[in-house]
């Protein structure tokens, strides 16, 4: 098995017994390797389909003590790939990947913009407006 991040994904999750919602989980964070580290359990939910609470359930499955706890261990064990292939990014690099990855996800969410428009009428309405 490679080095690649997503090969160490899969060594966290062999020898465990996964439910369907677990491995769909597991499947996610696979396919989004770079990423999980940085991504909190409501963004994890997400992208997996799946309630926040059940990703508390599959980190605490894993052994952990709750989802923070097992994203701590993904930023020691899954450093993330450079798209060079070079060295891993160092910790200013890495915040900053991670927040092209939420501006990736904001721009997703606003390729429907009723939701925020009508969130801007209702703002605009409300007194005080709130800032």
């Amino acid at each position: 098995m490679s080095d690649s991040p997503a090969a160490r994904l899969q060594q966290l999750f062999e020898g465990h017994r996964l439910t369907p919602t677990q491995r769909r989980i597991a499947h996610c964070m696979v396919r989004r390797a770079a990423d999980v580290p940085f991504l909190s359990s409501v963004e994890l939910a997400e992208l997996a389909g799946v309630s926040q609470p059940s990703v508390t359930r599959f980190a605490v499955a894993l052994g952990f003590d709750g989802y923070p706890a097992l994203r701590r261990h993904l930023r020691e064990v899954v450093p993330p790939e450079t798209p060079d292939g070079g060295d891993a990014y160092n910790e200013y690099q890495q915040a900053v990947q991670a927040e092209i990855e939420n501006l990736r996800h904001l721009a997703a969410m606003l390729a429907e913009p009723a939701p925020v428009e009508r969130a801007g009428r209702l703002l605009a309405a409300s007194r005080p407006l709130p800032v």
